[in-house]
């Protein structure tokens, strides 16, 4: 009997051993999830913060790429100082668009204001129309100054006589839409 009294103490001293070498496994594995489960949701966040850059990234790409053609059309009522050769030869244009003569006599840059300074021959009322063709350019334009004069230019008999009535205009404007670069 004492022999069976002994071997079941063994057997109980041996299942109390493995259930606190169970009981360690399982906290040591349960601790090993806790710690990975952290690493996983810090690694879970860096992505999430990285994939919202990207993301933002993405979509001012595709917001730049989205209103290029916009931009495009805003620029077009901005002159810059590399425009100034093709501004000039449009204002230039309206002179024959009018039926005048029509010559820029000066070009000035101040701050963001272009100014020209313009001299016109044609008649009333071509030279009316030239004003109105320049301040309708798509551009934020104002006739800063306007004087026109009426000149009598007398005919002579050789070429059938008479007077002849020219209206000689100078014109300032300023162009407000103006990008010194």
């Amino acid at each position: 009997m004492k022999n069976n009294k002994q071997k079941t103490i063994w057997i109980l001293v041996g299942v109390i051993i493995l259930n606190l070498l169970l009981s360690g496994v399982y906290a040591y594995s349960f601790y090993t999830v806790k710690i990975k489960n952290e690493e996983a949701s810090l690694v879970s966040k860096e992505l999430e913060e990285y994939l919202s850059k990207e993301g933002t990234i993405n979509l001012l790409k595709t917001s730049v790429k989205n209103t290029e053609e916009e931009r495009k059309k805003v620029d077009a009522y901005f002159v810059t100082r590399d425009d100034i050769p093709d501004f000039t030869k449009k204002i230039e244009r309206l002179g024959g668009m009018s039926g005048t003569d029509l010559v820029i006599t000066g070009l000035r840059t101040q701050n963001n204001v272009l100014s020209v300074d313009l001299s016109s021959e044609g008649s009333f009322r071509n030279t009316m129309q030239l004003i109105s063709l320049i301040e309708n350019l798509p551009f934020k334009v104002e006739v800063v100054k306007a004087y026109i004069d009426v000149v009598e230019i007398d005919i002579p008999e050789e070429e059938g006589g008479g007077l002849k009535i020219i209206w000689k205009g100078n014109f300032s404007i300023e162009l407000t839409g103006f990008v010194a670069k």
